[in-house]
């Protein structure tokens, strides 16, 4: 694969403790950690929708929301969970095994591109939307898939949203890997060769034969995006380049010069 440049132009997240670009700043240089049980401001997301969201949906669209306040009306969106919903599938499950009926809603919601659904009609946003199951190799599956779209539709931005949490109980054991807490990561991507923002981050990725320096154990339970993350904004003090173990190869990122 050659390398593919990809340029961020702008990043939201939020984790318990870390609601600000300013804490995460702090996390990625070590002076800040993830917990508490704090949530997401939902202020944004109209009350008739927020009511039909799921925990993981509210942080999903509170972290995503910030980055479209000065975007167009229309942007392409690429959304990622590795488990997606599953505290409302099990809701479901367990309300099938009791012999009750199903809400319509509840299931229409588990879906997987439910969330990007709810995205859309609060933006009254049209255009195309592809939800995704990465397993651990979300971010960089993720980028690339947003950087696709934004080739192949030639539009200016698409906007590439990640997001997970815990999983219950029942589903826990040594063969399932989970994050340890809720997140969401958000990235704006943007045209390169039309880009004129100041902070933009421009990086290339390449994906290359698995070597010893990859960042972390593809199975260790640490989400990919907040080692990505933890680079970035702090790739410009330390590290120029970062691999991420994949199934079978690495997926190096570096620096665009």
């Amino acid at each position: 694969m050659s390398p593919l440049t990809i340029t961020i132009k702008d990043w939201s997240a939020w984790a318990p403790g870390l609601h600000t670009p300013e804490d995460w700043q702090q996390w990625a240089a070590g002076q800040k950690t993830i917990g508490g049980d704090t949530q997401p401001d939902v202020k944004a997301i109209p009350a008739m929708l927020r009511r039909r969201l799921s925990p993981l949906g509210k942080m999903a669209l509170a972290t995503a929301l910030p980055l479209l306040d000065d975007a167009e009306q229309n942007i392409p969106s690429v959304l990622v969970s590795r488990h997606g919903d599953l505290n409302r599938t099990l809701a479901l499950l367990t309300d099938l095994a009791n012999g009750e009926d199903l809400s319509p809603t509840h299931f229409s919601l588990s879906v997987h591109n439910a969330i990007g659904g709810l995205l859309s009609i609060t933006r009254k946003d049209t255009s195309s939307m592809t939800a995704l199951a990465c397993g651990a190799e979300d971010i960089s599956t993720a980028l690339l898939e947003a950087q696709a779209i934004l080739t192949e539709q030639s539009c200016e931005q698409v906007l590439c949203l990640i997001y997970d949490e815990p999983i219950p109980d029942v589903y826990r054991n040594q063969n399932i890997v989970l994050p340890s807490h809720p997140y969401a990561t958000a990235f704006l991507l943007e045209d390169a060769s039309k880009s004129t923002s100041p902070g933009a981050i421009r990086l290339q990725l390449e994906l290359r034969r698995r070597g010893t320096s990859a960042s972390g154990d593809l199975n260790d339970g640490s989400p990919q995006t907040l080692t990505f993350l933890r680079w970035i904004l702090s790739a410009s003090r330390t590290e120029n380049t970062l691999e991420l173990p994949g199934q079978r190869n690495c997926w190096h990122w570096s620096l665009a010069c």
